[in-house]
């Protein structure tokens, strides 16, 4: 099903299966030239490219943000299967999820291209795939609860594009972690999608440490994210098709 639906993007298109990699490409081109020659942002952090910085940390978030907004409607459009369905109905926002990630993977690609190119990549890239693994649980887990409660809750499609902008801008991907007040920190720290955005663009860029703690608290998020998800998923299944 994650074949089909990824599959499915473009279709019929002119260049169809080569969208997902000229996309990173060109947005990458793009942030280079408006935030490392237009304003000349690339010293406003003292470890990386600024541009590049900002793009991988847009990458890793996009997978969320792209689960989280097609989950909303993966149940609810496709009503006849969820009431017809001779299959485990996790299949379908897990289906979401792989399409996701499978696009987001085609933005690191592009980000490790370019840090290759650009000076090379940090010592700790041996730490990106289980968090990356990590992350996916976690994304998992909020397709779960997402496209389930947007059965029974059908204001909630509309609401998620303004929460997932929120987080967004409370995640530190345009800006640096250390230029953010001390009074404020404790609210940027809160939000989960921050240790995975941090993690991650530290693992691949080497923009400050990655210490055992700050790689345990991820993996926490993550199982916890599926099981509380999954959960919910499963004991409110049976409802679906009376709301459908």
């Amino acid at each position: 099903m994650t074949a089909r639906l990824w599959l499915s993007r473009g279709k019929g298109g002119l260049f169809h299966l080569l969208w997902p990699l000229i996309t990173p490409v060109i947005m990458l081109t793009i942030y280079y030239l408006a935030f490392g020659v237009i304003l000349n942002l690339r010293n406003l952090s003292s470890d990386t490219n600024y541009a590049l910085e900002m793009f991988c940390g847009m990458a890793i978030f996009n997978i969320f943000a792209e689960t989280v907004n097609a989950s909303a409607y993966s149940l609810t459009s496709q009503a006849n299967l969820v009431k017809k369905a001779v299959f485990d109905l996790e299949v379908i926002p897990l289906a979401t999820v792989g399409c996701a990630v499978i696009s987001g993977l085609f933005y690191l690609v592009v980000v490790l291209t370019a840090a290759i190119c650009g000076g090379g990549v940090s010592a700790g890239l041996w730490k990106l795939p289980p968090l990356f693994l990590a992350y996916i649980f976690f994304c998992a887990g909020c397709a779960f609860l997402v496209s389930s409660l947007s059965v029974f809750l059908s204001d909630l499609p509309m609401l998620l594009p303004l929460l997932t902008q929120a987080l967004f801008f409370l995640t530190p991907i345009i800006y640096p972690r250390s230029i953010v007040p001390a009074k404020l920190l404790p609210i940027v720290d809160l939000n989960p999608l921050s240790a995975f955005v941090c993690s991650m663009r530290s693992s691949i860029l080497g923009t400050g440490g990655v210490t055992p703690l700050k790689m345990l608290y991820p993996f926490i998020l993550g199982l916890a994210s599926y099981l509380l998800g999954y959960a919910f998923f499963a004991r409110t299944k049976k409802g679906f098709p009376d709301v459908l």
